[in-house]
């Protein structure tokens, strides 16, 4: 991560746009694959939550005591 800010941070003082432009793929496809994980992760961690809350709530009405 610190490496991609340092990239950033080159970029914005570098004039040379052959530089930018071999380094600006790079950091695209590193910030979609970082919105992906984070996408995927609350996918996961809101179903499994729904998953138990709903066997949570099963168990507390259909289940005798």
């Amino acid at each position: 991560m610190n490496q991609i800010k340092l990239k950033i941070i080159f970029l914005l003082f570098d004039n040379d746009l052959n530089l930018i432009n071999k380094i600006k793929p790079k950091i695209i496809n590193k910030v979609k694959e970082a919105k992906k994980s984070i996408i995927i992760n609350y996918i996961r961690n809101y179903s499994i939550f729904n998953h138990n809350f709903s066997r949570l709530s099963y168990l507390k009405y259909k289940a005798p005591l």
